[in-house]
């Protein structure tokens, strides 16, 4: 490796130093102040909240807007096994059911059916969402997970960003400005290539080198947000504290009779968005409704509603996941 000469050192030392500054006066969020466990989410949809807490749009935000737009009532869930178990029928059932899942033959699907509720106050990000799950009509599988709504999964990256510097949590969309950094970056990495091969100067092409590394390195952490974005983020984080602290008996004796069990159930997109979707279950598995008008199962299930939340969380997941780059 060719080392860089005392003359060209000051290149990556000065970029570096740069890179501190801006971070230090522009690229640094705010200090929201201590975390408080809220009993009830913020007024925003639950998949803003998750690209505002990590700065980015991904798959479980757009899973948890689809499920708290189903909760919401724009279309409901309807969870099928057609392999002919009856859906009770104690341990010959499940036998039956664990012998058809070792020779795959148990299937679960998932249908979705939009409901007639107009969908003229949604924001643009569930909006899309909407268009494009029953973009072929209004009954659809969980293949609509990986087709159009795949296909159109850049634009709604985009309307949760836009939806982000709309509600002026951010100046900047966080995607674009880490773009801006890494385009930098790259400007620095063309400039060591020319340096080497057309200058023949070995040195600055390393100090060069060595500065984009440094930019691309920063880059994730150059999005800010504003005074008011750090407080909004607060408060959304503090929904992941209630989760990760609240047991049932605490529960119980601090809200008594006010917290309904459709009340814990809202959650569960919040869940999603958060990382924490196995905390909720825990927490409150015991204190939700039996039944839910918005996602139905047919035949036979497991039973358990952890089994049929994670079981319908991780496969409309990885449909959307895969179509990503």
């Amino acid at each position: 490796m060719v080392d860089a000469p005392g003359g060209d050192v000051w290149i990556p030392v000065a970029v570096g130093a740069a890179l501190f500054l801006w971070w230090v006066w522009i690229g640094r969020d705010p200090s929201p102040g201590s975390i408080v466990p809220r009993w009830d989410p913020p007024a925003i949809p639950p998949g803003t909240a998750g690209a505002l807490i990590d700065q980015r749009a991904d798959t479980a935000d757009v899973l948890a807007t689809i499920l708290d737009l189903a909760r919401r009532g724009y279309f409901t869930i309807r969870e099928s096994h057609p392999s002919g178990v009856p859906a009770e029928g104690g341990e010959g059932v499940a036998l039956l059911r664990d012998i058809l899942s070792r020779v795959g033959l148990w299937q679960t699907e998932w249908e979705f059916t939009r409901t007639g509720k107009p969908i003229d106050d949604l924001i643009p990000t569930e909006g899309a969402v909407v268009a494009a799950l029953f973009a072929d009509g209004p009954r659809v599988g969980a293949s609509a997970l990986s087709g159009r709504l795949r296909e159109r999964l850049p634009a709604i990256y985009a309307s949760l960003h836009d939806d982000l510097v709309r509600r002026g949590w951010f100046l900047s969309r966080p995607d674009r400005v880490r773009r801006d950094w890494w385009m930098l970056a790259g400007a620095f990495g063309l400039a060591a290539v020319a340096s080497w091969s057309w200058a023949e100067d070995p040195g600055r092409a390393v100090a060069l080198a060595a500065s984009g590394a440094l930019v691309a390195l920063a880059a994730p952490a150059m999005p800010a947000s504003t005074a008011a974005g750090a407080r909004a983020r607060a408060e959304a984080l503090g929904v992941a504290e209630y989760l990760r602290r609240a047991e049932k008996d605490e529960i119980e004796a601090r809200h008594g009779g006010k917290r309904t069990p459709e009340e814990l159930d809202a959650l569960l997109p919040w869940a999603i968005a958060l990382g924490v979707t196995d905390l909720w279950v825990q927490r409150f598995e015991d204190l939700l409704p039996d039944a839910r008008p918005w996602y139905m199962t047919e035949g036979a299930t497991a039973g358990s509603l952890a089994v049929q939340i994670g079981g319908f969380v991780a496969v409309a997941g990885l449909l959307l996941a895969s179509g990503e780059g």
